[in-house]
């Protein structure tokens, strides 16, 4: 009984943040967009929109299953592709405009997520 009226608070928690901010997911996106990419964190979306990072994460999860961190990595490989397709700059000039300083460490990331390197997933999709 006790952890049931426990969850039942927490959902009301929950929908009276959710109501407060609005839509989470958006919310965030935007913050990001302003923030820019540079020394980018997910503490730092967070402190940005004055909560903590386990209820910013908490609140998103329950609307679209996602955390900051997860947030930031799609909206980074996002525009990493869109950087490919639009643009001829280098692997570590794009590295540096998404907010990761090496170049390297750019490669690995975006090949683990996406499959391929940057300059490999450039070459497949530029010209269709």
């Amino acid at each position: 009984l006790i952890l049931q009226l426990v969850v039942i608070i927490e959902q009301g928690l929950q929908q009276k943040a959710g109501d407060d901010i609005g839509d989470t997911l958006t919310l965030v996106q935007k913050t990001i967009d302003r923030m820019g990419w540079v020394e980018l964190s997910p503490g730092k979306v967070a402190r940005d929109l004055g909560c903590s990072l386990d209820h910013l994460n908490r609140l998103l999860r329950a609307e679209s299953g996602k955390t900051v961190g997860g947030v930031i990595t799609d909206l980074r490989l996002e525009e990493s592709r869109r950087w490919l397709i639009e643009t001829n700059e280098t692997g570590g000039e794009i590295a540096l405009h998404v907010g990761i300083e090496d170049q390297n460490y750019f490669s690995r990331w975006f090949r683990k997520h996406i499959g391929n390197t940057p300059q490999g997933w450039r070459g497949a999709h530029k010209n269709l």
